[in-house]
């Protein structure tokens, strides 16, 4: 019997090219012909290299839900043959994402699958510049509409808890278990740095805590779109698109006098009070999300929420551009150590 291989398929839905893991072209052109709809022949395989066998008795080992047919690995029931990115991983492979498409390097050697705008619109509308920005934003429907910067345009919109490494390091403990220890011992530990006050309430310390780095149920948001750009491409190498969100929550915001931060039960608006100076620097607002909902599964009715693709070729002339606007470190982060930061990056 012959062995198993990777290979690569293409089609007339290009959001839909994937690599397959199958014994022969035809199994693995079959696979996407089957989940796309279309008819023989349309979908074109291309072999790219033999399975080692290491290899996929480590994904197979790690991915308890992978079960082997007769013609290719099953990794998801709708989806048979599927090689998913931890099985590329295994095997040395990159991702990036350029111009709403993503990207896989492997041996050297990229393969492109388009995104959902290209696929069925036509060319992605892009943001290339700050200008780009301000037209998206006023061209928004009515409302108080937050905002919010990610370096890579894939990258989920869940707070910190819900990412790696902290979904492993909190070990048997619960989510809110692990927060509310991490929480408790910021707070014990904290306190010799506000040597005039510190916060009032559980929900202000979680902010400070958020806005220093712990990973809290707090997702930070902005009510400037320009401070969203900021951080979408200030450490970016413009080698993957960035991206911007929108969103409304269109309910009122948490009453903090009656709720305490580790109790809510849906996703929540915290407007904090500027007690420290990057709240006010950054205008900065919160999600609260508890176990299970976030942002982009679970919104309130009547929410809203959009993603912006900030193009991967124009990330750093908008570093300027936000630069000449006065959009700076030592804006957003009002310490001697930011200061320091923006001369040693001025050209003088």
């Amino acid at each position: 019997m012959s062995r198993w291989n990777l290979y690569w398929v293409e089609g007339d839905v290009p959001l839909e090219n994937c690599f397959v893991v199958a014994r022969t072209v035809r199994s693995a052109e079959k696979h996407d012909e089957d989940i796309v709809g279309c008819g023989p022949g349309d979908c074109k395989g291309k072999l790219i290299k033999a399975m080692p066998p290491e290899v996929l008795k480590i994904w197979k080992g790690e991915e308890n839900r992978i079960k082997r047919t007769d013609d290719f690995f099953s990794v998801i029931k709708q989806r048979k043959g599927y090689a998913d990115d931890s099985l590329l991983k295994l095997l040395g492979a990159e991702f990036k994402y350029q111009d709403s498409a993503k990207i896989t390097i492997l041996d050297g050697r990229k393969y492109r699958r388009a995104g959902f705008e290209e696929t069925y619109v036509g060319k992605p509308s892009l943001i290339q510049s700050c200008e780009d920005l301000i037209t998206r934003v006023t061209g928004l429907p009515p409302g108080t509409w937050l905002y919010r910067g990610h370096r890579v345009s894939s990258w989920d919109l869940k707070c910190g808890l819900e990412r790696p490494p902290y979904t492993l390091l909190r070990g048997g403990l619960s989510r809110t278990e692990y927060e509310r220890k991490m929480f408790e011992e910021f707070k014990r530990r904290a306190i010799p740095y506000f040597p005039s006050g510190h916060p009032r309430n559980d929900w202000e310390w979680l902010a400070l805590a958020r806005h220093h780095g712990l990973p809290t149920r707090l997702l930070d948001w902005t009510r400037n779109p320009l401070v969203a750009l900021y951080f979408a491409v200030d450490e970016s190498k413009g080698d993957h698109d960035a991206c911007i969100f929108a969103y409304e929550h269109n309910r009122p915001p948490v009453d903090v006098s009656k709720t305490h931060p580790l109790d809510i039960e849906r996703l929540e608006l915290y407007e904090p009070a500027m007690i420290f100076q990057r709240l006010v620097a950054q205008y900065s607002v919160f999600t609260a999300e508890p176990e299970g909902p976030t942002v982009a599964t679970k919104r309130s009715k009547g929410s809203k929420l959009q993603q912006w693709i900030v193009s991967w070729k124009t990330v750093l002339d908008i570093k300027r551009q936000l630069l000449s606007l006065g959009m700076s470190r030592s804006r957003l982060f009002p310490d001697l150590d930011s200061l320091c930061a923006d001369i040693r990056e001025t050209v003088f």
